[in-house]
């Protein structure tokens, strides 16, 4: 199910969703860092070419991790749940 809002501005839209997604991570111990690689959604693979923001937040007891990505055409704004360890795709838009 997905709930859309479009923003628009200066040329770039983007559309507010939350679809379960597939995430294929590289994780380091040493320095300790999450990088998501590869996002799969609706069946097709997006490879991410760029890393923007990512931050934490907290709903009740559950800690929430967002990841701003660039693949070659899209923004994907990713998040994970802890304490389920499944992700979301929580936007989606046009690629700046």
């Amino acid at each position: 199910m997905s709930t859309q809002t479009i923003s628009e501005g200066a040329g770039y839209s983007s559309f507010k969703i939350s679809e379960p997604v597939s995430v294929i991570c590289e994780h380091n111990a040493l320095p300790a860092f999450v990088v998501p690689q590869k996002v799969i959604w609706k069946n097709r693979e997006y490879t991410v070419k760029k890393l923007g923001l990512h931050h934490v937040f907290r709903e009740g007891k559950t800690l929430f991790h967002v990841f701003s990505v660039a693949t070659e055409t899209l923004f994907m704004r990713l998040v994970l749940n802890t304490d389920t360890l499944f992700w979301k795709l929580e936007e989606i838009g046009d690629a700046i």
